[in-house]
């Protein structure tokens, strides 16, 4: 139920085909609600680094297959699509390979440690492919979506409760502002550990 595809190239390429495919797979989804049934979802996650493909296997059977650090990490970035609730998250690596971000919308969500990780990453979201009502809506929230994750970040639950309460109030369907603000108002009813620093600690692939 996945795929792997390599873009040695151009990280804006990866990025639009990523583009592509949610949009290809929004407007299948139209057609499947006109037939009662249920939506199909995907989530792609992109990260870039070195890799070693070659041939394995015998005589009788050989496959293609890489060995990477990347590979995996991209593959935990992909899982994290259905924890944010975004169809496509790219690395602050690969973001910044990408020669004109300003083509795309991007949002920062924060810092991850996927499982097999001492160190975190930044993650970013790209809502291009989101319908055009959304993207609207979500560049018109952008600020105060910003403003929470500062706040977030630097553990003012406060305002970033009322950051996100006010992107949710403009866009009740921005389920990863939904996120962060349900975080947010933990953390400021329960508090936090002390050495809680903002960085998602991912426990599963």
């Amino acid at each position: 139920d996945a795929i792997m595809a390599l873009f040695p190239e151009s990280a804006e390429q990866a990025l639009s085909a990523a583009i592509e495919m949610n949009q290809k797979i929004r407007d299948f989804n139209t057609s499947r609600k006109l037939k009662n049934l249920p939506p199909v979802r995907m989530g792609v996650g992109m990260h870039t680094g070195p890799l070693i493909m070659g041939i394995t296997g015998d005589k009788d059977r050989l496959d293609a297959t890489t060995i990477s650090d990347a590979v995996n990490t991209a593959s935990r970035i992909e899982n994290l699509t259905k924890y944010y609730h975004a169809g496509i998250l790219l690395s602050e690596i690969t973001l910044q390979l990408i020669g004109h971000p300003e083509k795309f919308h991007l949002r920062y969500l924060g810092k991850v440690q996927v499982k097999g990780k001492i160190s975190s990453i930044g993650i970013h979201e790209c809502f291009s492919s989101n319908s055009e009502e959304q993207i609207i809506k979500k560049e018109k929230t952008l600020s105060a979506f910003n403003e929470g994750m500062y706040a977030y970040l630097n553990k003012s639950f406060e305002e970033a409760v009322n950051a996100f309460q006010s992107v949710t109030n403009e866009n009740p369907e921005d389920q990863t502002a939904e996120f962060f603000l349900e975080n947010a108002t933990r953390y400021f009813n329960k508090g936090v550990p002390e050495n809680w620093s903002g960085v998602l600690e991912m426990a599963s692939k």
